[in-house]
């Protein structure tokens, strides 16, 4: 972020994924080692404290920027094992300090430390043994870690899917969110690459660790390897886009249901984890709940009550007005998400 392109172009890419509603993620805040930083960082080299001072002000500049352009979450340190000349000068200890930073300037964000080679190629033993040291580490000194990220440049080395599922009930034992990160498969065969994408996206989202797959592109001419993209140069499609759209649009996705109540006044859905638009009629009276997020077992209830609060929780949910709001206003039922 320190050139005049940068510090032009990437807030205003931000800007545009705020206004249209895509939400965004950081990514990297600290990559520790001389190879990825800019110059000037290495030239601190002799001067810890100014290093140490250096990459703070990188934080103030940037964490901040990104919380008013509504990024949401941050890759706040990436690769440790082989990039560590920053921790080699100023001790691990500041991996804790860089995370407590970015929460008090962005309590809200989640944050994330992400790493290689942990399933690439079915993992590698130096690499996975360091990520779980560092992640005990931050646990224990009390990090504000929020979850893991592993990323998923494939080549032809492809793990076996039972590999896979190895390795994230593996780092489930953290009790944090995983994330697979940076996918891409970049190989020749173009039905082994969808086949791979077919196979490995379902493992992840059948793992209860998982919560979400980062995708590193999907166009020819932008991707960084052109093999892995799902979509080629003259926008037509390959094998792996088709297989992509079936499982999110198809296989994973909760299909138009309506119908109505029993007699006991029930309607029951069985659905993925997601938001949801729900419309509820009643005699004359239409009730319309959009964006809704729905997770787990979730009963909603509908029936007239003379509430002075028209919206009723239960089981510790957050702010009524950030889970359900009625269209129109005001109206006299009582709703209870529970």
């Amino acid at each position: 972020y320190g050139s005049p392109t940068a510090m032009k172009n990437y807030p205003a890419m931000a800007e545009w994924m705020q206004n249209n509603g895509v939400p965004t993620k950081g990514h990297v805040l600290v990559w520790p080692g001389w190879n990825w930083m800019p110059s000037f960082f290495e030239d601190l080299a002799g001067d810890p404290e100014g290093l140490r001072a250096a990459i703070e002000t990188h934080l103030e500049t940037i964490v901040p920027l990104g919380k008013d352009k509504g990024l949401y979450e941050w890759d706040v340190v990436n690769e440790p094992f082989i990039n560590h000349d920053v921790l080699d000068i100023l001790g691990e200890e500041v991996l804790v300090d860089w995370y407590e930073s970015v929460h008090e300037m962005h309590e809200d964000a989640s944050l994330i430390l992400n790493e290689y080679n942990i399933i690439m190629g079915g993992g590698r033993p130096d690499f996975q043994e360091n990520f779980e040291r560092i992640i005990t580490y931050l646990q224990a000194e009390g990090a504000p870690l929020d979850g893991i990220g592993m990323q998923c440049h494939f080549d032809e080395n492809l793990p076996g899917i039972s590999r896979v599922l190895e390795v994230l009930d593996r780092y489930k034992a953290f009790g944090l969110p995983i994330q697979i990160t940076e996918f891409d498969v970049a190989i020749r065969d173009e039905q082994v690459q969808a086949d791979y994408l077919r196979d490995f996206y379902t493992a992840v989202f059948s793992h209860p660790a998982t919560e979400k797959i980062v995708m590193w592109g999907f166009y020819e001419k932008v991707m960084w390897k052109p093999l892995g993209a799902l979509v080629r140069s003259d926008w037509s499609h390959k094998p792996n886009y088709d297989v992509y759209m079936d499982l999110l649009y198809h296989q994973w996705w909760t299909p138009d249901s309506s119908g109505i109540s029993s007699e006991s006044g029930s309607f029951d859905l069985r659905g993925f984890n997601g938001r949801y638009e729900i419309t509820v009629e009643i005699e004359d009276s239409l009730y319309l709940f959009r964006d809704r997020l729905i997770k787990s077992d979730t009963l909603l209830e509908l029936s007239p009550a003379n509430s002075n609060s028209p919206v009723g929780l239960e089981l510790g949910l957050s702010d009524p007005g950030q889970v359900l709001v009625g269209y129109p206003n005001p109206f006299d039922d009582q709703l209870i998400l529970s």
